[in-house]
């Protein structure tokens, strides 16, 4: 299996990658109804209440869908050349280069946050970290939306879209990550899974929704 990669090599692994993965994902919500519904719920719950921010916003299109319901919404993410592809898609939404153990917001400022399938590009041992960081930019009545794979260890990958890459995904258990969260201070609002769509990476998804909790304190 090997070491999990850096965060600079994953950065690198997505700036290779993005024209691939864009052609791939930038439309996947057309063909994804249950994302698009928890997607316009999470955008309900957030809509003219301050800004959202899509972390691991990719090519830009899970920004674009919220901001399509009124969503204050901008994006950031690891990888430059995603963040770049980001801005020519999207020109009306603000987006920035910036890793999610390190959010550019201050403190106890957003609305809501979005993080489909970026916790997953972290080591265990630095989920907690992750965590913490979210919902220390949340505000107290502010929302995480957070989707990841299902399943057991790690799946690494040295070759994407015809590219070398490093680039790796952890696997989560859906009790595990409920008490990861609940263990970083969130009130779980809702938790479903699906099984993957026939076009998809075979794994089920795993999609929380969730609050900062009644007991703020410092992350």
């Amino acid at each position: 299996m090997g070491d999990f990669p850096t965060r600079r090599d994953i950065a690198a692994g997505y700036d290779r990658a993005a024209s691939g993965y864009t052609e791939e994902f930038a439309a996947e919500l057309d063909r994804k109804p249950f994302d698009r519904d928890l997607l316009t719920e999470f955008a309900a719950a957030t809509a003219g209440r301050g800004l959202v921010l899509d972390v691991g916003c990719g090519p830009g299109h899970v920004a674009a869908f919220l901001a399509a319901r009124g969503v204050d919404v901008g994006g950031v993410d690891i990888s430059a050349r995603m963040a770049a592809i980001g801005r020519l898609r999207q020109p009306a939404i603000p987006f920035a280069v910036a890793d999610m153990l390190s959010l550019p917001v201050a403190s106890s400022t957003l609305a809501g946050i979005a993080a489909v399938y970026s916790l997953i590009h972290l080591p265990r041992g630095l989920v907690p970290q992750a965590l913490a960081e979210l919902r220390g930019a949340l505000r107290a009545d502010g929302r995480l939306l957070l989707a990841v794979h299902a399943g057991h260890g790690e799946v690494h990958r040295d070759s994407w879209y015809g590219r070398p890459v490093k680039i790796a995904a952890t696997l989560f258990q859906t009790d595990e990550l409920l008490a990861g969260l609940a263990t970083a201070g969130f009130a779980i609002e809702s938790c479903s899974t699906r099984p993957p769509y026939r076009f998809e990476y075979p794994s089920e998804r795993i999609y929380v929704m969730c609050s900062p909790g009644s007991e703020r304190g410092e992350p």
